[in-house]
């Protein structure tokens, strides 16, 4: 983690001041440190409970790390502050400095290790995590350095001062760590709401009053001194179930030192047992708060989501009884949730219902089968709908079927609009053959006068051409010119509108070598004529149907050939590249090339870039080859430099 950045910020909104927030971790330090000394400290000695320190490694664990150096120092002068206030000479108290600086810096280091500072209660494991990596491990480190200081200067053996430090911080760590991680993730004002609810102040005095009553009287007294901070565990908020666990341990601390327990083993009981029984009263209540921390988040959200949600849902136990429904369930049966919830799915459902539809796919789920179809059901709140339905088997930590989960989601909508998209489809598809037809008809009724007028044109040319005047002669070639373009027209329409309206083909591994080479031979005499230099590389097989593959790339060289310059020979390229499982196939010319203005126009039926005088066509030659190359699921795109040639890239899928 860069030293410049920090965990998700524990509260959210304006956080404080670098120079505000070390002021408030130093007096939260002073107070601390003076709590422990004032009462768990015999002068001279080290505190056998110390909190300060676990609120520093809270405070640091969540600053950005370029605070650290300040914040250290907020600490260092708080601890430096109780200690002089408590009568230490200067000497002692800088010999804890070491020792208190370790020891929140590595605490602070390793919870951001082990993660977000503001997730330590998400789960019990991570909980432990956090108190290892908080409230442990650092004390080591502390403990040492402290003790050597503290040797070194004369002050206390080693063993002794390492002793009474390490235990001292791990017993305040454990109580007062949780607590500050809390406080610091909710905002001073709100932790101070949370701990002045009545149910707060109810068992705060409870705990008082059950420690007081059973500290002096109980040779076990942490056994019932556990109740309330159970009980707060489960009631509180986090805030204040943390608290509890510090009241016990500052309550501890006063009896022992004022000799107020009865414990077993009487007044020579050693601190550190008794301390081990606090922890081992107060340990699980604060597992039992995070998990009850977690349940109410899982419920909260889980609350939500069935609200919002639309869809159907509920829970049917191995016996069939519903367990759990969500709003939309009840409001699509009129039924509140407490008519539903312990009561037998067949009893909710209709007798007829449940038994021809429901029973034997329940039986199927619960089984193991995981279930969809579509059904239309009548609600009593809503009347008859289109539910899509899944009944999904429920299976627990343990791979043990303990259910069924059911979910309807209500596409009445949806399958209102697909079938009136399938009468369009069908009425469509009915107006295309209608079209088609008409085409054909049309055609075929079209090309026998063409082929009159061209026949009787041709006869009089042939028979009376000698006798006609030059006027008569040229009537009659625009005559004869102006039919053949009539008959290329109207073939050219008829293979349009068939490759418009048809299915998409049936594709299968389609050679574009003989592809090519059969469209090459079918163009010789064009070529010939023009001494076109038509080059084709090797070509990869492609998915497709050889006849339209066919009818494409002749559109296209036709057009290279055609659409040249005068006075420059035709040259035209043919290669591929392979992508994936997609076949790129390049024709290139060298033709007049197409402005880019004009490329819009470029495949539109009938649009005519020049005139019939330069160049003849109809105008469907490139609109054709697009819709060959969509219903083989490819596309056509262009590149071109006018005056220069263009070069066309048919995308279709490699075979295979």
């Amino acid at each position: 983690m860069a030293d410049d950045t920090a965990p998700a910020p524990l509260v959210a909104g304006p956080q404080p001041g670098r120079w505000a927030d070390a002021a408030a971790l130093a007096a939260t330090y002073l107070v601390l440190a003076l709590l422990a000394i004032h009462i768990a400290r015999t002068p001279g000695t080290i505190a056998v409970l110390w909190f300060a320190n676990a609120a520093g490694i809270a405070w640091l664990a969540s600053r950005p790390r370029r605070h650290w150096a300040g914040l250290l120092g907020a600490a260092v002068a708080g601890n430096m502050a109780a200690k002089l206030l408590a009568g230490d000479p200067l000497l002692l108290s800088l010999a804890f400095v070491p020792g208190v600086v370790v020891e929140v810096l590595a605490g602070a280091w390793l919870l951001r290790r082990i993660g977000n500072v503001a997730q330590f209660a998400d789960d019990a494991p991570r909980f432990l995590r956090t108190l290892v990596a908080g409230a442990v491990l650092p004390q080591l480190a502390g403990a040492t350095l402290g003790a050597l200081a503290l040797h070194g200067l004369g002050f206390q053996r080693f063993g002794v001062a390492w002793g009474h430090w390490y235990v001292g911080a791990v017993l305040g760590s454990v109580a007062m760590l949780p607590l500050a991680i809390a406080v610091l993730q909710a905002g001073a004002r709100e932790s101070i709401a949370r701990l002045r609810l009545p149910a707060s102040v109810l068992l705060m005095l409870a705990t008082v009053g059950v420690g007081w009553w059973a500290l002096p009287r109980l040779p076990y007294p942490f056994v019932v001194v556990s109740l309330p901070l159970i009980a707060g565990a489960i009631i509180l908020p986090l805030v204040a179930a943390f608290a509890l666990p510090l009241v016990v341990i500052v309550m501890s601390a006063v009896a022992i030192g004022h000799g107020w327990l009865l414990a077993p083993g009487g007044a020579g009981t050693s601190p550190l047992l008794v301390y081990t029984a606090v922890v081992s009263a107060m340990l699980p209540a604060q597992l039992l708060a995070v998990v009850v921390q977690r349940q109410r988040g899982l419920t909260g959200t889980l609350a939500a989501l069935s609200s919002a949600s639309i869809d159907l849902s509920s829970f049917v136990d191995a016996q069939g009884i519903y367990r759990a429904t969500n709003r939309a369930h009840e409001s699509y049966f009129a039924l509140p949730r407490e008519r539903i919830l312990g009561r037998h799915i067949g009893e909710v459902l209709p007798s007829d219902r449940y038994e021809a539809l429901v029973q034997p796919k329940l039986a199927r789920a619960m089984a193991g089968e995981t279930l969809q179809f579509q059904a239309d059901i009548d609600y009593p709140g809503r009347g008859l709908r289109t539910m899509l339905v899944s009944y999904q088997p429920a299976i627990d930590d343990h791979g043990q079927r303990v259910g069924v989960i059911l979910n309807a989601r209500d596409i009445t909508s949806l399958a209102a609009a697909h079938r009136s998209l399938e009468q369009s489809m069908a009425n469509l598809r009915a107006a295309n053959e209608n079209l088609e037809q008409f085409v054909r008809i049309s055609s075929h009724d079209l090309r026998e006068p063409l082929n009159t007028i061209i026949q009787f044109v041709g006869l009089i040319e042939q028979d009376h051409g000698a006798a006609l005047p030059p006027a008569a002669r040229t009537y009659f070639g625009h005559v004869s010119d102006g039919a053949h373009r009539m008959r290329t027209l109207l073939d050219d329409v008829l293979a349009f509108v068939r490759h418009s309206a048809a299915q998409p083909p049936a594709l299968q591994p389609v050679a574009l070598d003989a592809v090519l080479a059969d469209v090459v031979a079918g163009l010789k005499a064009r070529i010939d004529e023009s001494a076109a230099q038509v080059c084709v590389d090797a070509l990869p097989a492609v998915q497709g149907q050889a006849s339209l593959l066919s009818l494409l790339f002749q559109n296209l060289l036709s057009n290279a050939i055609k659409f040249v310059p005068p006075g420059r020979v035709p040259q035209v390229s043919v290669r591929a590249r392979t992508e994936g499982d997609a076949v790129f196939v390049e024709v290139r010319d060298n033709g007049i090339g197409i402005a880019p203005e004009q490329r819009s126009l470029l495949f539109a039926p009938f649009k005519r870039l020049h005139s019939r005088r330069k160049f003849e066509g109809t105008g469907l030659g490139l609109a054709t080859a697009r819709r060959v190359a969509q219903a083989h699921f490819g596309a056509i795109d262009i590149e071109s430099l006018p005056g220069e040639g263009s070069c066309f890239t048919v995308r279709l899928q490699r075979a295979g």
